[in-house]
């Protein structure tokens, strides 16, 4: 997932006549990428295998893909989980209609 892009462009002496004021070029060399609407789409992790306790099958809904990465990163005993796209599905609805964005098994 990219959250910036750099491109190297060289500012004209005078400013490029432009419809939009934000669009004319600036000094700056990082630039916000476009993001896809459904990138920010709720998720639901799910967390299926533990390594030392085993609390069973839990789940927790996000925001967004970033935010349920970094909460299963910190979780360091889950070692089998799953980000689904929503938060109306059980994880086998999900991989039966195909809204199961990343997956780690053992």
């Amino acid at each position: 997932m990219t959250l910036f892009a750099r491109a190297r462009s060289i500012k004209p002496a005078t400013p490029l006549p432009s419809e939009h004021p934000a669009e004319q070029l600036d000094d700056s060399d990082v630039f916000v990428c476009k993001r896809d609407p459904d990138e920010d789409a709720t998720v639901t992790l799910f967390v299926t295998g533990w390594n030392d306790v085993a609390p069973g099958p839990l789940s927790w809904a996000f925001p967004n893909m970033r935010a349920a990465l970094d909460a299963v990163k910190k979780m360091r005993n889950a070692v089998e989980w799953s980000i689904v796209r929503g938060v109306d599905y059980t994880l086998d609805e999900a991989r039966e209609n195909g809204s199961v964005l990343i997956e780690q098994t053992r």
